[in-house]
């Protein structure tokens, strides 16, 4: 089982989970969208500092701009619903029919518009009562502890990958 996964839309409710992800131990990537970040050069791309239950932890992630070439093999999609299909375009050529592709984006309608852009991916559509916020440009408070359902796919066995996501511990 492959335990590597990228993050697109790694802002507040990415962050969270690109956090869990890796303290599950999953090799955890941010996709980017320039060679560097724009925000803050002060750091390496990657860092970002979580507030959680009283503490506050420092993360350097590996990241990956989206116009590289390598494969993705699991994708957790976080953006608003409306930039979805742009920034999974964006990296559609590092995407195949094996493909997984987990969305938790803010809002609703984007199963829909994404297939019918690129069909061949594996989708799975997921719902987060977690909440957190933006403190600053690497800074996320996780303001609330909540519930992730995760649904969808073509056959009645949950996919392997599922394992890892009922491990995480937001």
């Amino acid at each position: 089982m492959d335990n590597q996964w990228h993050i697109l839309g790694a802002g507040s409710i990415g962050s969270l989970f690109a956090a869990a992800l890796s303290d599950a131990g999953c090799s955890t990537t941010l996709i980017i969208r320039n060679n560097v970040e724009e925000s803050d050069n002060t750091e390496p791309p990657g860092t970002f500092y979580l507030h959680q239950n009283g503490q506050q932890r420092k993360f350097v992630l590996p990241v990956s701009p989206a116009r590289e070439d390598n494969y993705i093999s699991h994708l957790l999609l976080t953006t608003k619903a409306y930039d979805a299909g742009a920034a999974l375009a964006g990296i559609a050529h590092r995407l195949d029919e094996r493909s997984n592709i987990l969305i938790l984006a803010n809002g609703m309608g984007v199963l829909e518009e994404l297939k019918a852009e690129i069909s061949y991916p594996r989708y799975y559509c997921g719902t987060t009562t977690e909440g957190a916020y933006r403190q600053s440009s690497k800074e996320y408070i996780h303001a609330g502890s909540g519930v992730t359902k995760i649904g969808g796919g073509t056959s009645a066995t949950p996919p392997a990958w599922f394992n890892q996501w009922q491990k995480l511990t937001l």
